[in-house]
């Protein structure tokens, strides 16, 4: 396991939370995925897969995302395809006196041995607590 209950508290409902994370645009704000191709709409949906760029940390590259779980304030499985790696990774939200508890994890399988995949693994994971950390706390009810 990568990365094993990393957790974040929002100020938003885990509905609020979820209505911004699924917004196939703000993808790239919460991880290192951006400029997706969607023909299903401007949301994240439930068995759906994208072609998007992945910022891997020195040159981009390509990712197929594929939502693998998809329980509307509760759940959301991507698994990311890349040259480097098939990463799994799962957003829980639970309700938190303060708003919603989300809890990130995540797991990979390479075929690419080496401090280039070990690199760009851990720079994926740390990407995706900072940016998700800033997105989801960033995001206060007023």
């Amino acid at each position: 396991m990568l990365i094993s209950g990393h957790e974040i508290i929002s100020g938003l409902t885990c509905e609020q939370l979820w209505a911004e994370l699924v917004v196939l645009e703000s993808l790239d704000q919460w991880s290192p995925l951006g400029s997706c191709i969607s023909t299903q709409g401007d949301q994240l949906q439930p068995a759906a897969s994208y072609l998007c760029v992945h910022d891997a940390g020195q040159e981009p590259i390509e990712a197929n995302v594929i939502v693998t779980t998809f329980e509307p304030s509760e759940l959301l499985s991507l698994t990311t395809c890349t040259t480097m790696a098939t990463l799994e990774e799962h957003l829980l939200l639970a309700e938190h006196p303060q708003g919603c508890l989300v809890t990130y994890s995540a797991d990979a399988t390479s075929g690419a041995f080496g401090p280039a995949a070990t690199f760009w693994l851990r720079h994926h994971v740390n990407t995706v607590c900072m940016r998700l950390q800033a997105f989801a706390r960033g995001r206060l009810v007023e």
